[in-house]
């Protein structure tokens, strides 16, 4: 009977990541792990050549891929909206972030029409990933519409983690989303757990630096410094976004944690005129 059990355990795994890949093609999978490591890498890199690297990439990824799509929108969309989100956390400053913010404003809604025109069966994990995350890009810079759109963002994560609850991407995610909510939405002890399936899932370089590196932070945070460093450790394993590194190891040296940089970086728009807050912002 046990046996039996494990065998069906199985042929479900099984299935279910097979029809996930059918969701999206082979030839953009691949351009996703690429996009993954080619992110960490970059954080090595000036803002020159990893501006170039990061447009040489986007045109490589959709080059060809309207001849090797499954699904040519979902799949445009999930790439585009990586590269974009990196090109506006490297970019992004005060005399042009009004303009960049409206362009990840564009993606964001682009996402949102095509995940309401489909069923979830039909949505691949990375196109719930990669709308929670354009979404957290653009309403972290104003408080109304974080609150507008921050249940959202969850969501999404979460459905990505229910197609494939190791995903390091989404648990990292999500991990953070419930790291920084308020009162009652947050929880340290869900974010703890996120991080260790993002570990657990994570098989790129790309992956696991990210995983083990938030993890770090985790246990900077909750003053567990032996493990915050064992991390840190795992991560410098990994070969790449050494630089990144240093800068965490600074920060944690003056007793600033990764959450807390990458906080006060977002910053709030509190000083937005009317003409340039949107709908949500109002509200």
């Amino acid at each position: 009977m046990r046996k039996k059990l494990l065998v069906l355990i199985f042929a479900f795994a099984f299935s279910s990541i097979f029809a996930e890949k059918k969701l999206i093609s082979d030839y953009t999978q691949e351009k996703i792990d690429d996009f993954l490591n080619l992110r960490i890498s970059l954080r090595d890199e000036g803002n020159d050549a990893a501006l170039k690297a990061l447009e040489e990439g986007r045109a490589d990824a959709l080059s060809n891929l309207r001849e090797n799509a499954v699904d040519f929108e979902q799949e445009e969309r999930i790439l585009e909206s990586f590269y974009y989100m990196e090109i506006f956390d490297r970019y992004a400053n005060d005399s042009n972030r009004k303009e960049m913010r409206a362009k990840m404003k564009e993606h964001m809604e682009k996402n949102f029409a095509l995940i309401d025109s489909l069923k979830d069966d039909k949505i691949s994990k990375w196109m719930y990933l990669v709308s929670g995350d354009v979404t957290a890009y653009y309403m972290t810079r104003s408080v109304s519409a974080t609150f507008f759109y921050g249940l959202r963002v969850k969501g999404f994560y979460e459905k990505a983690i229910k197609k494939d609850p190791t995903m390091p991407q989404a648990n990292v995610s999500l991990g953070n989303w419930l790291f920084y909510a308020p009162g009652p939405f947050g929880s340290m002890k869900k974010a703890e757990r996120c991080y260790k399936n993002a570990v657990k899932g994570s098989y790129l370089p790309g992956e696991k630096f990210l995983s083990y590196e938030f993890l770090s932070q985790f246990y900077f945070e909750k003053k567990n410094q032996s493990l915050c460093e064992e991390n840190l450790e795992k991560a410098r394993q990994t070969g790449i976004g050494l630089k990144e590194l240093e800068k965490v190891v600074s920060l944690n040296k003056r007793g600033i944690s990764l959450y807390q940089y990458n906080r006060n970086k977002s910053g709030i728009d509190t000083e937005m005129t009317e003409d340039e807050k949107d709908e949500a912002d109002k509200k």
